[in-house]
């Protein structure tokens, strides 16, 4: 038996808006059950009937479907994310309630002005988890400001032999972390965090080695399957992060690719399907890894996809709530970040209808 602790952490988890008649994670049982500490970020509420927020997607699970999730050895989730609260109050209350009744540890609360720390010893080893989400709570759940952070971290290092600091960030269906995002969790390495696990934008980023530590910028989707009419959401694969610690520290770890396919059911990746995800975060990672992401490259590639969205988000809203979401959208656009990308965005969309202009004398007539 290895005396060095092995630790699996999943990405986003929804488990089902409906009463999921056998368990999701059958096929990647083996993996959870065979780590010390096994985690995800569980990103759903408990559906209690409650008026839902004014917003677009919203998701909720059955209570029935929390115990899938005990069954199969999960030992701590993450529940700082912007869809616990999609119930309110009642369903975030109420996940407490069962996670607790079914001995599963939870980051992501807040203890004071702190995130509450959570810790688990393993073979000889104390880990020490704490839960942000860049995300505006008021009460109960932990938002990210970066300077509690860096002081929780340096905290609970003084207590534990390793911490593990979960975030929920990013910008979605974007593939590389901005800049801004690599500064801080090597700020947090330095602090004192020896694994930085990044969660939300519904697609895998890479992985970085810094300074003894492991960043995953994102392990992307695990169970994860909605029927929102948003392709990205549905179409985002993901890692199981596996890492083990060895005695002196040093981490090793291997990435497994996952989807989520019919029944909601998470499975591995293989074959060639496996390959090309593999090579993927390999070449994701070689960017981190190497000079790092520089602000025009992350421009570029989030004009792509995540601000064509929000704008998609921002006219529906529009269309659903009115002028005040007009004049909301407004001042987001205004945003220098966001007025940035909507000058890239528009030079993306003039390069794209050149292209499609054929020009007569390329294509001559017969």
């Amino acid at each position: 038996m290895s005396v060095e602790p092995k630790l699996i952490f999943c990405g986003d988890t929804m488990l089902g808006a409906t009463r999921l008649e056998t368990s999701p994670f059958t096929n990647v049982r083996e993996f959870i059950q065979e780590a010390d500490i096994a985690f995800c970020n569980l990103e759903t509420t408990i559906a209690v009937g409650a008026t839902p927020p004014e917003k677009r997607h919203v998701i909720a699970s059955r209570e029935e479907n929390i115990d899938f999730l005990a069954d199969c050895g999960f030992d701590i989730v993450n529940l700082a994310h912007n869809h616990i609260l999609d119930q309110g109050e009642k369903g975030s209350r109420r996940m407490l309630e069962l996670l607790s009744s079914k001995a599963i540890h939870i980051i992501g609360l807040r203890e004071s002005r702190h995130s509450k720390p959570v810790v688990i010893e393993r073979k000889g080893t104390r880990f020490g988890f704490l839960g942000y989400a860049d995300y505006g709570f008021r009460d109960t759940f932990m938002p990210l400001r970066e300077e509690i952070a860096l002081e929780d971290v340096g905290e609970l290092r003084k207590k534990v032999d390793c911490v593990v600091v979960s975030l929920h960030w990013g910008y979605e269906y974007v593939e590389y972390p901005s800049p801004r995002q690599q500064a801080f969790a090597r700020k947090l390495v330095r602090a004192g965090a020896q694994m930085v696990i990044g969660h939300h934008p519904h697609v895998v980023q890479g992985v970085e080695r810094y300074q003894g530590g492991l960043i995953a910028y994102s392990l992307g989707n695990f169970q994860f399957k909605v029927e929102l009419n948003d392709p990205h959401l549905n179409s985002g694969t993901g890692m199981i992060l596996r890492v083990c610690r060895s005695s002196d520290g040093r981490l090793d770890f291997e990435t497994i690719p996952v989807e989520t396919r019919c029944a909601n059911r998470v499975e591995c990746c293989v074959g060639e399907r496996g390959l090309r995800e593999q090579k993927r975060i390999a070449q994701l990672s070689r960017v981190l890894n190497g000079s790092g992401v520089r602000m025009p490259f992350w421009l570029a590639e989030a004009s792509k996809i995540w601000f064509p969205s929000q704008l998609e988000a921002l006219r529906f809203r529009a269309g659903r709530f009115g002028h005040r979401e007009r004049l909301r959208m407004l001042f987001w656009l205004l945003q220098p970040l966001h007025f940035t990308l909507l000058l890239y965005h528009l030079f993306n969309s003039c390069v794209a209808a050149r292209s499609r202009t054929v020009s007569p004398d390329a294509n001559p007539s017969p």
